[in-house]
């Protein structure tokens, strides 16, 4: 991802991030993909004007798991406290 999540943060300030869910990872594992989301939410921290689209195909007979892999991620970052 260019720049990072992270990176752009520092570069960005208060500005609100929408950024879109790289379609290459959703040919990682489900837990793959649930550890990448969770990446980039802890790299976004505290959270605030952080979006994530989901604009590009996945794969047919993927995208309901890998969806909810997201989710998943997103979730447990919620349960901690992070968003």
């Amino acid at each position: 991802m260019s720049p990072p999540v992270r990176e752009a943060r520092s570069i960005f300030g208060r500005k609100d991030l929408w950024i879109n869910w790289p379609s290459a990872w959703h040919l990682n594992s489900l837990e793959g993909i649930k550890c990448k989301t969770i990446e980039l939410i802890g790299q976004a921290a505290p959270g605030n004007g952080f979006i994530i689209g989901i604009t590009e195909d996945a794969p047919e007979e993927r995208w309901k798991d890998n969806f909810m892999a997201i989710m998943d991620g997103v979730d447990e970052k919620e349960e901690r406290g992070i968003i």
